[in-house]
């Protein structure tokens, strides 16, 4: 069983870029309710709470029968921090739900401070000869869009 002793010696030995990041686990252990308090714990309820938002407009379209939007229903979503060198710097959060015949899923990633916007469309072709994967990437006030076509016709 670890003593005292031990984990002074553990400390000591360690590198000082670790330090830090050692101390915020350590922090962590003896508050475990101070990682809720940061400004990075602020973002991620705020994002949640915007993508939440998007996500009950969705619902509110299927219940009054707009089909021009969103159709067929929507669901699911995710949210997850980590340490970094920097304690809470990054995590995502997600929503997923249906546009026409398309199933779209926006995420928001943050990584050390920096957020980056991700939507990812996949439908089919009329013809349902090819599977089309289109996403969208915001960051930094700046847009890059691809897209890219399957052919999953049978052989």
């Amino acid at each position: 069983m670890p003593d005292r002793t031990t984990l002074h010696d553990l400390i000591d030995r360690l590198p000082g870029d670790k330090l830090e990041c050692v101390q915020k686990i350590l922090e962590g252990v003896l508050d475990p309710d101070a990682l809720l308090r940061t400004p990075e714990a602020q973002w991620m309820r705020e994002r949640h709470q915007e993508i939440t938002n998007k996500f009950r407009e969705h619902i509110e379209q299927i219940r009054a029968g707009d089909k021009s939007g969103c159709i067929g229903g929507a669901a699911g979503g995710s949210g997850r921090f980590g340490h970094g060198p920097t304690g809470l710097d990054h995590g995502h959060i997600s929503q997923s739900w249906w546009e026409g015949s398309a199933h779209v899923t926006h995420s928001v990633i943050r990584h050390r401070g920096h957020e980056l916007h991700l939507t990812e469309r996949i439908a089919m072709t009329e013809d349902r000869k090819k599977l089309i994967f289109a996403h969208e990437v915001v960051a930094a006030n700046r847009a890059v869009k691809h897209e890219e076509q399957f052919d999953v016709s049978p052989a």
